[in-house]
């Protein structure tokens, strides 16, 4: 039983071969690229925010 389940393994295509999947994970790390950019841009805001707080006391 195991034989099948590598030998069906083995037949299938690279994850590299399949078309449309190369687009699919660009869009993805470009979706996650803009979303720690946008992080980083809200954490520099709620600190811009605290050390206006501290310098007004």
């Amino acid at each position: 039983m195991k034989r099948n389940v590598i030998a069906l393994h083995s037949k299938q295509k690279p994850i590299e071969n399949i078309p449309g999947l190369n687009h699919t994970i660009a869009l993805i790390f470009g979706f996650l690229e803009l979303s720690n950019v946008n992080i980083v841009v809200e954490q520099v805001n709620c600190l811009e925010l605290i050390c206006n707080r501290q310098n007004k006391i």
